[in-house]
């Protein structure tokens, strides 16, 4: 998830899918968070399009998780500095909005609202952040395996992890002990495979990305004819959205077939594109904390009065580009700041937490 400010050689495909996906999701938060209530037979071209920029959401997670995979498979330590800077990330950000919503009367003081505030990891002020993090601790123990398993082994690995987190889901509706966390080692050790497995100069990037886009297309017509036999059907239980969740196999495949596309494109190295993702994760930070979310979308931008309105499709854009920028921009002015002034100390720490325990360096003991 991190894109790293002190590396600018980090390939810019790859930069350049993490902004796009962070875009995607911030369009999914302005359907999902805006308290848009249409009846289950409406069929208005506001409710397609809200079901179309929704759509786009969970395969925006499935694509950092995957780039995260990738790149880290060959790693074999505990990346203590990352692991630091990304909780002095996620605190900052909970102690500061925090603060602000609750000076401001819009967030409840209480011993709760505090210690969640203190505690963002555990107490899940971000369900992504916090399940990201854990993954990043479990990541050395992941690596040692997908770099032990011959590669039929890992494929026998991928074929039941994602039979019971993927297929089953998909196809009965069934959880089957699923988990974020569960769900995200999938992806890990599938981008994983592919950097083991599969040179990337036999994956076309135009095959990937024209497959994604053609299969995007087929999946949002496969929710408008849901949504149209609803329509005619009032009493029925079809819920036209039901396989947008990041686990069914279309969100996935989409997500996979994007992540291949954007890794092998010849896009030359770009420091514009590596500057705006190094942003990204504080985009989300931002934007989705619980207290910022419901005032955005509810008092800020009321998105739910444009239910009606033939204003909604260009009003979502340009809120949704609004939201990205502004968020972004705090982002980096939170680097470049106040991180900038603490990377180093964090660096001297996290390299006396490896000295003193051998373990954070080499968990699996590896020569």
């Amino acid at each position: 998830m991190e894109s790293d400010i002190t590396k600018p050689t980090r390939r810019s495909g790859p930069e350049l899918l993490r902004v796009v996906a962070m875009l995607l999701i911030v369009f999914h938060h302005f359907a999902v968070h805006g308290g848009f209530a249409f009846a289950p037979d409406s069929l208005s071209p506001n409710r397609l399009w809200l079901q179309f920029i929704e759509m786009g959401g969970k395969v925006g997670v499935n694509a950092f998780i995957l780039i995260s995979g990738y790149f880290s498979v060959s790693s074999r330590g505990v990346r203590v500095g990352k692991l630091l800077r990304l909780w002095l990330q996620m605190f900052f950000y909970s102690v500061l909005l925090f603060a602000i919503f609750a000076i401001a009367g819009k967030t409840a003081l209480s011993w709760e609202t505090v210690r969640n505030a203190l505690f963002p990891v555990i107490w899940e002020e971000w369900w992504f952040a916090s399940a990201y993090l854990v993954l990043c601790l479990f990541s050395p123990f992941f690596n040692l395996l997908a770099r032990q398993l011959s590669r039929n082994a890992y494929r026998c690995l991928l074929g039941l992890s994602l039979t019971l987190w993927c297929l089953i889901p998909t196809f009965f509706q069934m959880p089957m002990q699923f988990s974020a966390l569960a769900w995200f080692a999938t992806l890990y050790f599938t981008a994983g495979y592919f950097r083991l497995h599969v040179p990337t100069e036999k994956i076309r990037s135009s095959v990937c990305l024209g497959a994604a886009c053609g299969l995007a297309a087929l999946h949002y017509l496969f929710v408008v004819a849901r949504d149209a036999y609803v329509h005619f059907h009032p009493t029925s239980t079809v819920f036209p959205t039901e396989f947008y969740a990041m686990q069914t196999l279309p969100t996935f495949l989409i997500s996979l077939l994007l992540f291949l596309g954007f890794l092998t494109a010849k896009i030359p190295q770009n420091r514009a594109i590596n500057f705006a993702a190094s942003a990204m994760f504080g985009v989300y930070l931002i934007h989705d904390h619980p207290s910022v979310r419901a005032f955005l979308w509810t008092d800020l931008f009321r998105n739910a009065s444009y239910a009606e309105s033939p204003a909604l499709i260009p009003y979502s854009v340009g809120v949704c580009l609004a939201v990205f920028a502004v968020c972004g921009a705090a982002e980096l002015l939170r680097i470049y700041g106040l991180e900038i002034h603490y990377r180093k100390a964090v660096a001297r720490f996290a390299a006396f937490l490896e000295a003193k325990i051998p373990w954070l360096a080499n968990p699996a003991g590896e020569a």
